[in-house]
């Protein structure tokens, strides 16, 4: 009997300076610790899911539940993320999707 294809990765590496980047460090200093929980949360789903996420309103409730803050307020740290070119802004406005060229 054939394996099925597995979808997405079971890991992915991390850089160890993560928390002295620039736009992570910004990302932290205007919308707290926890929306830095929110885009290693997203960087996961965006690797387990060949590289990227949609955007919407089941993924949005999903993001809140896991992580225990309200749908609006995560909605917010994402635009801020997408500001802050931790993911790509024509992919998110034009498609509704979450990813990068670093992802």
């Amino acid at each position: 009997m054939a394996r099925p294809k597995k979808k997405g990765l079971d890991y992915f590496p991390v850089d160890t300076n993560i928390l002295q980047n620039k736009k992570v460090r910004r990302l932290k200093r205007r919308a707290g610790h926890v929306a830095f929980v929110l885009y290693l949360q997203i960087l996961c789903d965006c690797y387990a899911n060949s590289y990227f996420v949609k955007w919407n309103d089941d993924y949005r409730l999903e993001l809140s539940e896991s992580i225990e803050i309200q749908e609006d307020e995560i909605e917010k740290m994402v635009r801020l993320m997408v500001d802050l070119n931790l993911f790509d802004r024509a992919m998110f406005e034009n498609n509704d999707v979450l990813t990068s060229v670093n992802i």
